[in-house]
């Protein structure tokens, strides 16, 4: 006998908008089309995000807010406030470099790997044993490499302030849609 699905359980995730129905059904163990029904007959409204993300901001700003306790002027809120946005920046430029520290490694590697003509893999029997490099693994070696130092330069340069919304506006179409429109899939 299949166990009794908890709808409430059910609910607050659909609620929070960060699951398909899909990933619901696995994760509570019921069927997409049930979870549908539920929702409908329920009149479940999906997608708290917008409320979720104005809840995080609140509260990381009672945050900031808490650091600024000894502020007793405008340009003294300011600046502790500037100072407490200016640290958590910085963090995320932190973490960003040492990301593109490995990116440069697996680059270097590939560019190794190809010089060199040659791979090593595991075989059966716990065995390693070198291989001619299959220009499939470059390809895709390739592929994951531009798209993480891709992701990364975009994370820097917000980071770092360096775009504007209107520079954003301004770069166009990203590099996937360029190839999906030649690969004809853009149509």
């Amino acid at each position: 006998m299949a166990a009794k699905c908890d709808w409430a359980a059910v609910e607050r995730d659909y609620r929070t908008g960060c699951y398909t129905n899909r990933e619901l059904g696995r994760r509570h163990n019921v069927s997409e089309g049930s979870i549908r029904n539920r929702a409908a007959k329920d009149e479940w409204q999906k997608d708290l995000s917008d409320l979720i993300r104005q809840r995080v901001r609140e509260k990381t700003g009672r945050a900031a807010a808490a650091a600024i306790t000894e502020a007793t002027n405008d340009a003294e809120i300011v600046e502790q406030a500037a100072e407490a946005g200016a640290q958590l920046i910085l963090g995320h430029q932190v973490l960003i470099a040492r990301a593109r520290s490995i990116a440069q490694q697996y680059v270097e590697r590939i560019s190794e790997q190809v010089v060199n003509g040659k791979i090593k893999v595991m075989v059966p029997g716990n065995k390693a044993i070198e291989i001619d490099i299959p220009l499939d693994y470059v390809g895709k070696s390739l592929g994951h490499a531009t798209q993480s130092i891709e992701r990364l330069i975009k994370l820097e340069r917000q980071a770092h302030g360096v775009d504007t919304d209107k520079d954003r506006e301004r770069a166009g179409k990203s590099l996937e849609d360029l190839l999906a429109e030649a690969a004809g899939d853009g149509e």
